[in-house]
């Protein structure tokens, strides 16, 4: 189970600014919480282009930020 999403869904989400979503999700890619996936489908088989899911390690920290916090 793993989502991809590009940095203007990103931004409308969040409401920050896509200059600091670009800025701050390539840091976290070089820090091994992010990855880029190119060419990527959806779950009905269309295409969805590109964009940054979270590696096993940026879950890891997800999950730890939950528990000790109560929120992701």
């Amino acid at each position: 189970d793993f989502c991809v999403i590009g940095f203007k869904a990103v931004a409308k989400r969040s409401g920050l600014a896509p200059n600091l979503v670009r800025r701050t999700v390539r840091n976290m890619a070089r820090k091994g919480v992010t990855e880029f996936f190119r060419g990527t489908w959806t779950d009905d088989g269309y295409p969805a282009g590109s964009g940054y899911g979270l590696t096993s390690h940026g879950f890891d920290l997800l999950h730890s930020l939950h528990e000790t916090t109560g929120e992701a």
